[in-house]
């Protein structure tokens, strides 16, 4: 018993006592807001390979590395008729939240973009989908 209290003492404590330091993050994202107009860890944009799966006027993707989220979403409009798996995406962005919400996806001469503008995440790459540019709405799962 007293090696498991011992293991409780390292392991929760320090968590418990330094995990939460909001009031220290949020004000020192405020200041960095007053200084530079937005939070630092937002000029950190992230690339990583991935793939993109189209059925109908749906879609799925997710990163070629090991992580806890997945990407879904939904066309405006049909955007192929047969099950299309893409790899070889280059996926840019900060945070998996930035996939959330409205995008715009572009098709053409072989190759695919979707954007995020809200959140300036972009997905890009090869594509054997025809010249289109559709809406949609996403969000990782």
């Amino acid at each position: 018993m007293r090696p498991f209290l011992a293991c409780l003492l390292v392991a929760v404590l320090p968590t418990a006592l330094f995990a939460s330091p909001e009031p220290f993050c949020e004000d020192k994202i405020s200041r960095t807001r007053r200084l530079f107009g937005r939070p630092a860890y937002y000029d950190l944009e992230l690339e990583f390979p991935g793939y993109l799966h189209f059925f109908g006027s749906h879609f799925s993707g997710g990163l070629e590395v090991p992580v806890l989220w997945s990407l879904a979403g939904d066309f405006e409009e049909k955007i192929c008729d047969y099950p299309t798996f893409v790899r070889r995406l280059t996926y840019k962005f900060n945070d998996a939240e930035d996939f959330h919400g409205p995008f715009e996806a572009t098709f053409g001469q072989g190759e695919a973009k979707l954007e995020w503008h809200e959140s300036g995440a972009s997905i890009t790459g090869s594509s054997p989908i025809g010249d289109k540019t559709v809406k949609g709405k996403a969000q990782a799962l």
